[in-house]
C-alpha cells in the first residue's frame, strides 16, 4: 500500500503510479508497465493497493499528470522517478511537490532517493565549477565527484534500509561510476582519428580489466547493473575493433561466452530490445535466441516479440485518421505493399527520413500495388497538420515540420489523439523510439521489421531493392 495526502489546495487531484516492467529502462516506462493505476482522490488523499510483490520493484509516482503534447508522454516535473518499493512496504507521502515527507515502513528508501535527487540537482547547478579553460567541461571529474557524494550518502543509510536494497543501490552506483566512462569512449570511437585516440586513452586509463559481478545475478536483475554490463560488452568490442584487431564476435555471442544462466538470458533480451527499438532486428536474431534463451519468463517475452517482429507474422489492423479526418485502416490496402513511416513533429531523425523518401517514392511512381504511409504520433491534430501541409513554407533553421518533404502520393495519417500510447504504436514501437519503419507485404503480413533507413548511406537504394523484393519484381 502506498498512500498519502497532497497539500495542493485543490479539492481533488489525479495521481498516477506506474510500476516498471523489467525492460522499462530501455524506453519510457509508461509503454511497458507491469502495473498502472490512476486515482481520482478526494481532498487530496490517495492510496494505491499494489499487486503482490515477489521482490523490490521500481515505480514512477506522478502528481503532475500533464503530458508532453508531441507524443503523449507524462511530464516528470515534481515526479518521483525510479523509486523502489518492497513487499510489506506501507509508505506515507505528505507535503507537496518539491517538499515531500516520507514515513512508514519502507520510507527510508524514498528518503534516500529524494536526497539523491537533491545531490543531482546540486551538482547540476555547479557545472560551471567543472569548466576547464583548456579542455572544456571536465565530465570525468564532475561525474566522479557526483558518484562519491551519492556513495557517502548511502553509507549514512546503512542499517536503515534492507540488505537487498543496499546491494541494489550499490550496484546502481557502480553503474554510474563507470557508465559515463563507457559512454564517453563509445562516442569518441565514432569520431575522427584524434577523437578515436583520445577515446582509446580514456579506455586504457579507466576501463582496462574492470571486474564484473555475476555472483548475485538474482539481485542484479533488479538494478541498473545489467544495462551497465551490456554497455561494457558493446564498448569492449568497439575498442578492440578500433585497434585493428580481428572483428569481435556479435553481441549475442559475446554475452553467451561471458555470462550464464538467468543473467545471460536477461542481457540477451536487453540486446534484442535495443535492436527492436533501433529498427535493426532480424529474423536470424530471433532464431539464434530461441535456441539460447532458457529462463521461462524471458522465453515468454522472446515469443511475444517474435509474434510482432518476425517476418511473415500478421500485422494487426489499425484505424487512424487522415487529413480530412476520415478513418483509414491497414486492411484498406489489402493486396498492396505498405511502407510505414512512424514519426512525430520536432524529431530531427524523422525529418531526415522524410527528406529521403521522395526519391524512393519516385522509383515506384508507376506502381499501383505499393503505398507509402506516414503515421504521426503527434498528440494534437493542430500540431500535426502544419507538418504535412505542402503549401506551407518551413521556417529556416527549424526541424519542426515535414512541410517541404511532402509528396502527393504519400498517405498522411495520425493516431487521432492517442499519441504514442496508441495500442498499435505500443506493439510495434515498444520503446517509443522514433523514427520507426515497417514494411508490410501484400498479404498483410510483416515483410520486414527493419527496412533500410533511407536517410543512411546507401539507404535509399537498399530500401528500393527491398520494396521491389516485396513486390516480387
Amino acid at each position: 500500500m502506498i498512500s498519502g495526502q497532497l497539500a495542493t489546495g485543490k479539492t481533488s487531484d489525479t495521481v498516477i503510479l506506474i510500476m516498471h516492467g523489467e525492460f522499462s529502462p530501455l524506453g519510457n516506462p509508461e509503454f511497458l508497465p507491469a502495473f498502472e493505476q490512476t486515482i481520482i482522490s478526494s481532498g487530496g488523499r490517495f492510496s494505491f493497493a499494489t499487486p503482490p510483490l515477489e521482490g523490490p520493484v521500481r515505480v514512477n509516482f506522478y502528481v503532475n499528470t500533464e503530458r508532453i503534447t508531441t507524443h503523449n508522454i507524462l511530464r516528470s516535473d515534481s515526479a518521483l522517478i525510479n523509486y523502489y518499493v518492497e513487499p510489506g512496504d506501507r509508505i506515507q507521502v505528505t507535503g507537496k511537490p518539491g517538499a515531500y515527507h516520507f514515513s512508514g515502513k519502507g520510507a527510508a528508501k524514498w528518503q534516500y532517493e529524494w536526497e539523491v535527487d537533491s545531490i543531482l540537482h546540486l551538482f547540476a547547478s555547479r557545472r560551471k565549477e567543472y569548466a576547464d579553460n583548456k579542455a572544456g567541461f571536465n565530465h570525468i571529474r564532475f561525474n566522479t565527484d557526483r558518484m562519491n557524494g551519492q556513495r557517502q550518502l548511502l553509507d549514512r543509510y546503512k542499517g536503515r534500509i534492507s540488505e537487498t536494497m543496499d546491494f541494489i543501490y550499490r550496484a546502481n552506483l557502480r553503474t554510474g561510476a563507470y557508465g559515463h566512462y563507457y559512454t564517453s569512449v563509445r562516442a569518441g570511437l565514432r569520431g575522427d582519428s584524434d577523437r578515436v585516440r583520445q577515446a582509446q586513452q580514456l579506455y586504457e586509463q579507466y576501463l582496462t580489466n574492470i571486474s564484473v559481478d555475476t555472483a548475485s545475478s538474482a539481485l542484479l536483475l533488479l538494478s541498473f547493473y545489467p544495462e551497465f554490463l551490456l554497455l561494457k560488452e558493446e564498448t569492449d568490442a568497439a575498442y578492440a575493433l578500433s585497434l585493428g584487431r580481428l572483428p569481435a564476435p556479435g553481441i549475442y555471442q559475446r554475452i553467451s561466452s561471458r555470462y550464464s544462466g538467468t543473467l545471460r538470458d536477461k542481457l540477451l533480451l536487453m540486446s534484442l530490445d535495443r535492436e527492436v527499438s533501433r529498427s535493426e532486428v532480424t529474423d536470424s536474431s530471433f532464431a539464434w535466441l530461441l535456441d539460447m534463451v532458457e529462463t521461462p519468463r524471458y522465453r515468454k517475452r522472446l515469443e511475444a516479440l517474435m509474434a510482432s517482429f518476425v517476418s511473415g507474422k500478421p500485422v494487426v489492423d489499425f484505424a487512424f485518421r487522415d487529413r480530412e479526418n476520415k478513418v483509414v485502416r491497414l486492411s484498406d490496402f489489402k493486396g498492396k505493399v505498405i511502407f510505414l513511416d512512424m514519426w512525430f513533429t520536432g524529431c530531427g531523425g524523422c525529418v531526415a527520413v522524410a527528406k529521403a523518401l521522395p526519391e524512393v517514392e519516385e522509383a515506384f511512381k508507376d506502381r499501383t500495388d505499393v503505398v507509402f504511409v506516414s503515421l504521426s504520433v503527434d498528440l494534437k491534430r493542430e500540431e500535426w497538420l502544419p507538418s504535412v501541409d505542402g503549401n506551407r513554407k518551413l521556417n529556416q533553421g527549424t526541424t519542426k515540420a515535414y512541410t517541404h518533404y511532402t509528396t502527393p502520393s504519400t498517405i498522411y495519417l495520425y493516431t487521432a489523439g492517442t499519441g504514442s500510447a496508441n495500442d498499435f504504436i505500443r506493439q510495434y514501437v515498444p520503446g517509443a523510439a522514433f523514427p520507426h519503419l515497417l514494411l508490410v507485404g501484400k498479404d498483410g503480413n510483416l515483410f520486414s521489421a527493419s527496412p533500410p533507413n533511407p536517410a543512411h548511406p546507401d539507404g535509399k537504394e537498399q530500401l528500393i531493392a527491398l520494396i521491389r523484393q516485396a513486390l516480387g519484381s
